[in-house]
C-alpha cells in the first residue's frame, strides 16, 4: 500500500512480480490490497481487472472482497459501478453462505 500512496504504481507491480517469481502465490489479501489500491488512485480499469482475474483464476473473492471493493467504489463516487446485478447477487450469495 505504501507504494500506492506515493503514486508508484510501477513499484506494486514490480514486488506482486517479484513475489510470483519467489514462489508467492497472490492471496485473497494481497488482491484485495491491489483493488484497494487502484481504486484509490483512480484506476477503475485495473481494479475491475484484478477482481475479473480472481473471479476466473483464483483465489475466489469472498464476502469481505465484494464489501471492500464496493465501499472504495462508493467512496470515490463511483457507486453506480458497484452496483450492477452480478455484484449484487454474488454478494447475496456470499452473504447466505457466511451464515451457514
Amino acid at each position: 500500500m505504501y507504494f500506492f500512496r506515493e503514486k508508484q504504481i510501477f513499484k506494486v507491480l514490480e514486488v506482486f512480480e517479484k513475489m510470483k517469481q519467489e514462489g508467492c502465490e497472490p492471496t485473497i489479501v494481497t488482491y484485495s490490497a491491489l483493488i484497494r489500491g487502484y481504486v484509490g488512485n483512480g484506476k477503475m480499469i485495473d481494479a475491475w481487472s484484478v477482481f475479473e482475474k480472481m473471479k476466473n483464476e483464483g483465489p475466489l473473492p469472498d464476502f469481505r472482497t465484494y464489501s471492500m471493493f464496493i465501499f472504495c467504489m462508493c467512496k470515490e463516487g463511483k457507486s453506480e459501478e458497484g452496483q450492477t446485478d452480478t455484484t449484487i447477487t454474488r454478494i447475496n450469495q456470499l452473504d447466505t453462505q457466511a451464515m451457514l
